[in-house]
């Protein structure tokens, strides 16, 4: 087990965070150590100042990349595959900062890519902290629709989709499918990869394990909600579009979010972020 963890390089894209203090790193350490593995990490800092390289339990650190910039997690993932092939790694297993992993998941990764050898991506079952599934979603108009179960399992990638954190990609894979798109930085990045990787791959498999996210929809400052829009807006004008009725559906999507945010918060502010954000731009 321990040689074909050698083969895997952990990219994990940090932002504000102190290592010590990811719940990523902190629960995939503590599996490591129970399997008596040590992973190699690529860290990925897009912080506003670089982090505090700390000693990991479970981890051994090969780079700890900083430029002072937050080019977001497409440039992570391919800046982390780019070292992991001249390392000669042969996986690459994505993650963000706060997600917990159960103890155990490591193990379950590394059976899997013995059993399905054909499948070149995997990914956990990851649920929100109230219960809800999160990742994998059904594709529906470009929009992803929460599952009511889910199964360890494989899934049709035209029809599903994992999301970042937590996908272990097989390299030769991730770089036939030409990566993830640059451009688009946060939102819609993980839908833009799998579209691409999906051209080539048919299938992924869900292994049989259980993440929690930690990913909160309580935020009711305007002024913050409108720079999260506006992110939002940039992912989803980034993303590339082979047919027309592909723009209309990004549009209508993008317009959603819009009138979800004023009915949240009665504030039309939304619009002009909207316009300033999506339509004067594209």
């Amino acid at each position: 087990m321990n040689k074909m963890a050698d083969n895997i390089l952990a990219i994990v894209v940090i932002y504000n965070k102190e290592l010590l203090k990811s719940e990523t790193l902190i629960s995939l350490g503590d599996d490591c150590e129970h399997e008596r593995i040590t992973l190699d990490l690529f860290i990925y800092d897009n912080s506003n100042l670089k982090q505090k390289t700390d000693q990991l339990k479970g981890f051994n650190i090969v780079e700890h990349f900083y430029n002072g910039k937050n080019l977001g997690v497409s440039t992570a993932y391919n800046k982390g595959v780019e070292f992991a092939r001249s390392r000669n790694k042969k996986w690459v297993l994505l993650l963000d900062q706060d997600t917990f992993f159960q103890k155990g998941s490591l193990k379950e990764y590394l059976n899997n890519i013995v059993c399905d050898a054909d499948i070149n991506l995997f990914s956990p079952i990851i649920k929100l902290k109230n219960g809800l599934i999160f990742s994998p979603f059904k594709k529906v108009f470009k929009r992803g629709i929460r599952l009511r179960k889910v199964e360890p399992i494989r899934y049709l990638l035209s029809d599903f989709s994992p999301v970042n954190s937590g996908m272990l990609v097989k390299i030769s894979s991730f770089v036939e499918a030409g990566g993830y798109n640059d451009k688009v930085k946060l939102d819609f990045s993980d839908i833009e990869f799998i579209k691409r990787f999906s051209k080539i791959n048919k299938e992924f498999k869900v292994i049989n394990t259980l993440c929690i996210q930690d990913f909160s929809n309580d935020e009711v400052n305007i002024e913050n909600l409108n720079v999260r829009f506006a992110f939002f807006c940039d992912g989803v004008k980034n993303c590339h579009r082979e047919f027309f009725f592909e723009d209309f559906q990004y549009f209508v999507i993008v317009l959603i979010r819009m009138t979800m945010l004023i009915l949240k918060t009665k504030s039309f502010s939304f619009m002009k972020t909207f316009y300033k954000s999506y339509i004067k731009k594209k």
